[in-house]
Parts: C-alpha cells; structure tokens; sequence
C-alpha cells in the first residue's frame, strides 16, 4: 500500500503570528530526519521563507513553474543547513500572477512531507493551497484579534476541509497578564490547541544568523517547542532517528553547522 504524503498548509487570519517560522523551522527539522521534504513559500507577494533560511535570490521560481516557463527541478533551491528543499515565488513585484496551476502542482509533487507557507488571511491561493492540502496548521498569537481571526478563517473553509486534519498553535507567548491565557485561548478553540510556542528572542537572532532555529540553538525554549510539536505531528519521522546529525564544526567560520551523515562530511 502506498504511503500517503502528508501536504501541510500553515495559515493564519492576520499577520505578524509566525508561520514563517513556524514552517520553515517545522520543515527543517523534518528533513533533518531524513525525510524527503519540500517547503513551498506560497506568500507570492511576499515571500520571506528565503530571508530565513539565508537562500540567494534565485532566478526561477514558483510563479515560472506554475506558467509552464521552467521545470520544477529548476526552481528548487537546496539549504545547505538541512537539505530541505524550497521553492519560493520570486521578491521581484508581479501585478500578473497566475496561480490557477497550484493545486495541481502541489498534488502532482512526489516528497513524503510538502509544508507550505501561506500569506495571511484567505486570497484565492490560500483557498487552491488548502484544498490541495490533507493537513492544517492553523497560528494565532495569545490574543483577542488573532484568535477570532483564525477561526474566522476555520469558519469560512469548513467545507473544503471534512476530512482534513486541523492543528491549533498558539505563538509568541509571553505568560504576561494582559494575554490570553491557554485556557481561554483552549475554549476560543473549542477545546483545541496542539501547542504553545513561547516568545523567545532567539527566534530573531536565528533569522539574523539566517539559520533555522532549531539549528541556531536546539535548545531555546521555542525551538524545544517546536520539536515537540514537530514529533507529535509527524511522529513516523522521529521515531526512525536521525540521519543527519549536527558536528562540531562550522561552514568557513560563518557560523553554519556541519553535518554528518551516511556518507561522510556535508
């Protein structure tokens, strides 16, 4: 029996909550498990994924693939932090986008695990991505405007989402008094929340670095949450072990980790 491959669209109903971070973070640590897995920036007016990761502009992107212009073997970009592959619309301003293609392209793509980065609130791409898509990831900050815009957000897709799996995640938590708290986010929710990410200046610090988190400091108290929310999700690919593992050592001084795998030094 063929293993199904797990499409996982991280969105949001207002901006500034994380899922940039969140899924590139995510992504990276799958692939660092060995699994095969592509991260798609589908933010097409403004991708950041890149921005994260440290990536140099690259001439062929999503928008090239979905228009038949290139292949998607051309547009892929590797980190060479994690092997993740990416693909990401281009920074260059685009009035004539076409993304009818896209849930075509996404279905069409043979990795195991796809996460794909979507702009914030519901445009007709964030629409195509979630339909092509069999898991959400849903952020939201603690407090009153984030929440009631994500499920806001959840209310207006429930059809297209019957037999898809919906996971909550609260970011940037602070524990200050005037957030809201778990427990009232938890009830908001209906009873739902899969994870709670603190607010953790190593989150700047690593897209600084331009280095996952995860990688920047394993750690930090968000990039343990994020691990622990990563292996809950996606527990087939923890529990096979890690075929990349971090080594002592650094890419030309600049601070980017080594890795030893199967095969020797990367």
């Amino acid at each position: 029996m063929q293993k199904q491959k797990r499409i996982v669209a991280v969105i949001s109903g207002k901006g500034g909550v994380g899922k940039s971070t969140i899924a590139v973070n995510t992504a990276s640590l799958l692939s660092l498990r060995g699994a095969s897995t592509l991260l798609i920036d589908a933010d097409v007016y403004n991708p950041c994924v890149s921005f994260h990761l440290g990536l140099l502009p690259h001439p062929v992107g999503l928008l090239d693939v979905l228009e038949n212009k290139a292949k998607i073997e051309d547009a892929l970009v590797i980190d060479p932090a994690s092997g993740l592959r990416c693909l990401s619309a281009s920074i260059q301003l685009n009035n004539k986008i076409g993304t009818e293609n896209l849930g075509r392209l996404i279905k069409s793509l043979d990795y195991d695990y796809i996460i794909i980065d979507c702009a914030p609130g519901l445009s007709s791409v964030v629409e195509d991505v979630i339909a092509a898509s069999n898991e959400l990831v849903i952020l939201m900050t603690p407090d009153i405007p984030s929440v009631t815009a994500a499920m806001k957000l959840i209310s207006l897709v429930k059809d297209k989402i019957d037999h898809t799996r919906v996971h909550f995640v609260l970011n940037r938590v602070a524990e200050k008094p005037y957030e809201l708290s778990k427990r009232e986010v938890r009830t908001l929710c209906q009873g739902r929340l899969d994870a709670s990410i603190p607010e953790d200046a190593e989150i700047p610090k690593s897209i600084s670095s331009k280095t996952p988190a995860v990688i920047h400091n394993a750690s930090a108290p968000s990039s343990r949450a994020i691990s622990q929310f990563s292996s809950m999700v996606f527990p087939e690919a923890f529990h096979r072990g890690a075929i990349r593992i971090p080594f002592l050592g650094t890419i030309g001084g600049g601070g980017r980790p080594l890795f030893l795998d199967n095969y020797g030094f990367r």
